[in-house]
């Protein structure tokens, strides 16, 4: 798709659009369950993802599967660096030094790993996304009141109290 990405409904929603759709959103119904074949390193990665997504308040059961296939292909990549680490960035090839085969892995690993972190809201296009990059948002009564140091503002609709 070309051009920026589209709002999520989630944002369009906090900022009061008109334009934010009324399909119903899930989100926050609890930690979803590290399936239990995953590799030791993979079970590692699965709790960082899960604590830091579980702290940003975007964490729902039904993200497991791109939980999972965070995890796998982060570990991917770490496998790929370890080969390039131990054997050298380059290998012969049947016309002289080429790029070693784990250099692909890892760079593909890289690219699936920033767009599943961005899905997730994890990094900063993610969070910004999703509308968390400056934490949690306060109402404009509270936000007036904190910088002009107001008591007992509140948000008038239609110009009534």
């Amino acid at each position: 798709m070309k051009g920026a990405k589209p709002k999520p409904n989630e944002l369009k929603q906090r900022s009061g659009s008109r334009h934010a759709s009324a399909t119903i959103l899930i989100g926050g119904r609890g930690v979803p369950v590290m399936p239990g074949d995953l590799p030791d390193r993979a079970k590692t990665v699965w709790k960082q993802l899960v604590a830091d997504m579980s702290a940003s308040g975007v964490l729902d059961k039904a993200d497991w599967p791109l939980v999972e296939v965070a995890a796998m292909t982060i570990c991917r990549m770490r496998e790929a660096r370890a080969i390039i680490k131990r054997e050298g960035l380059f290998v012969d090839g049947q016309r002289g030094p080429t790029k070693h085969p784990a250099y692909m892995i890892e760079r593909e690993c890289m690219a699936e790993v920033r767009q599943l972190l961005d899905h997730l809201g994890i990094g900063p296009v993610g969070r910004s996304r999703l509308g968390l990059a400056g934490g949690p948002k306060k109402d404009m009564a509270s936000e007036m009141a904190d910088q002009i140091g107001a008591r007992g503002l509140s948000v008038v609709k239609g110009g009534r109290a």
